[in-house]
C-alpha cells in the first residue's frame, strides 16, 4: 500500500520543523553552556584588584570623554561668538582654537519651490516630492533664483593641544589606583 501524497507531505513537513526544533534546542544549550562560562570567569575577574580598577577606569574614561565632547563644544560657541563681535586677530582665536568660514547657501523653501516650478525643465531638475537642495543651489544660484550666500563660522581646535600650546611633550600623570583616590579630592589635573 501506498501513502497519499498529502500524508507525505505532512510527514515531510513534521520531518523539517522536528529537525529545526533539535537544531534550535541545541543552540540555546550552546546559548546556556557560554553563559555559565562567562559568569564563571567574570567570578574570577572580579576577585581580581586590576578588574575592579579597569572597571572604574572604564567608567572615569566614559565620563571624561563626554566631559571633553562639553567642552569642546562649549570652546567652539565661544571662539565663534568671539570671532563675529570682531574680538580675534583674524581667525586665530587663542592658541590650538581657529575660525574655519565657508558658505552656505540661505533660502525660504517655499519661495525656491515656486521660483522652481516656473520652468519645466527646472522643476523636474529641483523637485520630486521635496526641494533637491544640492540642484537648486547649482540653478539658482546661475540663474538668479531667490537664494543668498552666506559665510558662516565654526570653529576647529587642534588635535594636538600640546604641540599648539608649545609643549614639548605631553604631561602625563600618573592616576592612584581607584581605591586610593577619594571622593572629595580635586582630580590631579
Amino acid at each position: 500500500m501506498s501513502k497519499s501524497t498529502d500524508k507525505i507531505r505532512e510527514e515531510d513537513a513534521r520531518s523539517e520543523i522536528s529537525t529545526g526544533v533539535e537544531e534550535l534546542r541545541f543552540t540555546r544549550f550552546g546559548i546556556v553552556q557560554i553563559a555559565k562560562r562567562i559568569e564563571e570567569i567574570v567570578g574570577h575577574l572580579e576577585a581580581d584588584p586590576l578588574y575592579v580598577e579597569m572597571q572604574a577606569l572604564q567608567v572615569s574614561l566614559s565620563d571624561r570623554k563626554a566631559e571633553e565632547r562639553n567642552q569642546a563644544l562649549l570652546v567652539r560657541k565661544e571662539a565663534v561668538a568671539a570671532y563675529e563681535a570682531g574680538l580675534c586677530d583674524g581667525k586665530k582665536v587663542v592658541p590650538g582654537v581657529g575660525i574655519r568660514v565657508s558658505k552656505r547657501f540661505e533660502y525660504d523653501v517655499a519661495d525656491a519651490l515656486a521660483w522652481c516650478a516656473k520652468d519645466e525643465l527646472m522643476a523636474e531638475a529641483c523637485t520630486k516630492v521635496m526641494l533637491k537642495t544640492k540642484e537648486y543651489e547649482a540653478i539658482a544660484g546661475t540663474l538668479g533664483g531667490p537664494i543668498e550666500e552666506v559665510e558662516v563660522a565654526s570653529a576647529t581646535i587642534a588635535k594636538d593641544l600640546d604641540k599648539a600650546l608649545g609643549w614639548r611633550e605631553a604631561r602625563i600623570m600618573q592616576l592612584p589606583p581607584a581605591d586610593e583616590t577619594k571622593a572629595e579630592e580635586e582630580p590631579p589635573f
